[in-house]
């Protein structure tokens, strides 16, 4: 797993194809050559020459590292780097890519709820730019959770105009959760339907089951 924040705010847990990212899907989540460098624990990377080819600066990476970065920019943990690059060290081993990417997130909420707080001069302004993004996926397994997730969503959806093409199923000022396709969508609102009828909600169902009706599958 490896964290790419982007340009516009948006930050996103993104995983390899396979067990380790390649050069190519580098590459290709920064579109162009991967400029990296160490920092602690992790490999922070953005596109070779970035600011010379006009990438607007990445305020959230720059506040963060305390250094202007451009475009796109990877934070991949050293147990996640290509094989063929060898780079992991002996202080790496200290740490699984789960600590080391779950530690790298933590400490960048922390910083920017700092920020939000005190927003200090030279900072980030409380604008609320920037956004964390996840993918929900439906399964069986409903916990208390992910019931707390569905009445968020509920109030998004039923406030929202939901269109066939748009996946978002949810968003504030600090988060957007999509979902993959009409499928999916349709599956987590029957979910959500069945949580609400074991509570009696009939009047919720019915507005979830209009947008459900509503779905070209």
């Amino acid at each position: 797993m490896a964290v790419k924040i982007t340009s516009d705010a948006i930050v996103r847990v993104i995983q390899p194809a396979s067990r380790k990212f390649n050069l190519d899907e580098l590459n290709d989540n920064v579109e162009g050559w991967i400029e990296p460098i160490k920092i602690g624990p992790i490999w922070v990377m953005y596109r070779e020459k970035s600011k010379e080819s006009g990438e607007p600066l990445n305020k959230v990476a720059s506040f963060f590292f305390d250094v202007a970065m451009y475009g796109t920019v990877l934070v991949v943990p050293p147990q996640q780097m290509p094989d063929e690059w060898d780079l992991m060290e002996e202080s790496d081993l200290r740490y699984t890519a789960d600590q080391v990417e779950t530690g790298f997130l933590s400490a960048l909420q922390s910083a920017l709820a700092y920020n939000r707080v005190y927003n200090a001069p030279g900072t980030l302004d409380n604008s609320g730019f920037v956004k964390e993004e996840w993918t929900y996926t439906p399964s069986g397994n409903i916990d208390e959770n992910i019931k707390d997730f569905f009445k968020k969503a509920y109030q998004y959806l039923t406030t929202h105009e939901i269109k066939n093409d748009s996946n978002i199923i949810y968003e504030d000022d600090m988060t957007i959760v999509r979902i993959k396709s009409n499928d999916e969508k349709f599956l987590m609102l029957q979910q959500m339907i069945d949580v609400l009828l074991e509570t009696e909600e009939y009047e919720k169902c019915a507005e979830l089951q209009k947008i459900k009706d509503a779905i070209e599958l």
